[in-house]
């Protein structure tokens, strides 16, 4: 979790975040060493709002710059009174630079340590005993699987039964992609440092964090700072920035104004697929919406949807060309299939495309539509694409796992090779175009049910029928208003229960 904010947020790499470092001490006229006590004090005001009664503290330390974090909160702990007691994986004597410097401080401050032993049980029932446990062992300094003796270090803190204040971020967690390897620390609050980091908004990042809180120290009064040290910008979206500038509705308009959307989708025992996605896009803003869907069952939607319009749609029969001239936007794929009525409707959306004169239409591509663009790419179209991670994994020719390893390598590959706008979808879903990149923090494990894919596409399609023309901002706005809904739902009927049906509703609230 972390608190909404106004400003804009950029995330970043850990090679992106030591470039910043240098450049914060430099712009500031500081030391780096102030860097490390600014940071102290911060995590030290997170611990005494969070823990006012804690104790017994345990700070566990590893080597380097995070381990320096530690022990100079060990010193400020120690000045105000607190029983602190190091838990060392590296011997003081290792540490060098700035780490070293918080060892004398700390030393001179009177700071009790032990050199930790895994094997030690009189060591082992400190933690036991310790009311907070303070994790300082690695930070960013990971890639790859934790050594045994962090393990061992992990492992401890993980079962005892006080709670974790990280720094930085949780040891064993990736702080680029989010990744955990077998084992990390199960945080309550991480403080991080400077900027945040892109793994703690996605994949495992979320669930080892905790409550994450940004000590920026001071970097937000050097905005430039960011973007001269970034290769790639992540913007973490924010609903303020993202959906207050939607536009508004003149009075003096008609409902051909906010653009029309047709939805081709829901094949025989699918048709709540269909369904799903039109009503989002008309909950939306579309002014219009027909629903192109199988014949078997286009006269039951009728009644569940009365202000789409429901187009029957047979086996093996030609699309329409007047309902694909008419349309802003084209959602194509929930509930489609991968049979002769769905490769129809492909085919002929294919052939419609490439004869046309238009080079810009929209067209949102989802689930079995993913299918079928593997084998039938589409031609002159501006292309959005939807994928979980194992259609995200088909469509370039790999696994899921391989996507998860770095999520926002895989979605910036897939707007390169499908020249598109890429969602992909998951714990912190991150959209890609070109070499814009951006995560999404809103949404809950509720919204892991059926149908949230299908009123995904729907709110695309609206939102890109009423502005084509700015397809990546228009995308980014339905992505936080869907996730937001769903967050919305959720507090007013809790995760479990949570359907796709329910979530449109919500859409009003953030889409008004």
């Amino acid at each position: 979790m972390v608190k909404r904010s106004s400003t804009r947020q950029i995330l970043n790499t850990a090679r992106q975040v030591r470039q910043l470092d240098q450049a914060l001490a430099t712009a500031r006229g500081v030391p780096t060493w102030q860097l490390m006590q600014d940071a102290a004090a911060a995590a030290h005001n997170v611990l005494r709002s969070n823990w006012p009664e804690a104790q017994r503290i345990i700070i566990m330390t590893g080597s380097g710059n995070n381990a320096g974090d530690g022990w100079a909160l060990a010193s400020l702990l120690r000045a105000a009174g607190r029983e602190v007691l190091v838990l060392a994986l590296k011997s003081p004597e290792q540490l060098a630079g700035d780490a070293a410097l918080a060892v004398a401080q700390a030393q001179s401050a009177g700071c009790a340590w032990h050199r930790w032993d895994g094997d030690d049980q009189s060591v082992g029932q400190k933690l036991q005993d310790a009311e907070l446990i303070v994790d300082a062992l690695l930070g960013t300094g990971i890639d790859g699987e934790l050594r045994a003796d962090y393990v061992s270090a992990v492992t401890a803190i993980n079962q005892a039964p006080a709670p974790v204040l990280a720094l930085d971020v949780p040891t064993g967690l990736q702080s680029d992609t989010g990744r955990v390897e077998g084992l990390a620390v199960q945080a309550v609050i991480t403080v991080t440092f400077v900027a945040y980091k892109r793994g703690q908004f996605t994949l495992d990042g979320p669930d080892h964090c905790g409550q994450l809180v940004l000590a920026d120290l001071g970097l937000s009064d050097y905005p430039a700072l960011q973007a001269d040290a970034a290769d790639q910008r992540v913007e973490l979206l924010a609903a303020e920035n993202t959906l207050a500038s939607l536009p508004q509705r003149r009075r003096n308009s008609h409902k051909k104004t906010y653009g029309h959307v047709l939805v081709i989708a829901g094949n025989q025992g699918m048709a709540g697929a269909g369904l799903l996605a039109g009503q989002a896009a008309l909950h939306s803003g579309a002014g219009l919406v027909t629903l192109l869907t199988h014949a078997r069952h286009a006269s039951q939607l009728h009644a569940a949807g009365a202000e789409l319009m429901i187009v029957s749609h047979e086996d093996k029969a030609e699309l329409a060309p007047e309902l694909l001239e008419r349309a802003d936007c084209i959602v194509i794929g929930p509930g489609l299939g991968q049979d002769d009525w769905a490769r129809c409707c492909w085919h002929d959306l294919e052939k419609y495309l490439a004869a046309q004169d238009r080079q810009t239409l929209p067209v949102v591509v989802d689930a079995d539509g993913l299918w079928w663009l593997r084998r039938h790419p589409l031609a002159k179209a501006q292309l959005t694409l939807t994928p979980h991670p194992g259609e995200a994994a088909h469509l370039l020719d790999t696994n899921s796992a391989r996507i998860q390893q770095d999520r926002f390598h895989s979605a910036t590959e897939l707007a390169r090779r499908y020249q598109a706008s890429v969602v992909l979808k998951g714990n912190g879903t991150v959209l890609a175009q070109q070499r814009r990149l951006a995560l999404c923090p809103f949404g809950n494990p509720g919204m892991a049910t059926a149908g949230m894919g299908d009123v995904l596409a729907g709110v695309c399609g609206g939102l890109l029928a009423q502005q084509p023309q700015a397809v990546f901002r228009q995308v980014c706005r339905a992505v936080t208003a869907h996730a937001l809904a769903g967050d919305l739902k959720a507090s007013q009927g809790g995760q479990y229960g949570l359907t796709a049906g329910a979530l449109i509703d919500g859409l009003a609230e953030y889409l008004p």
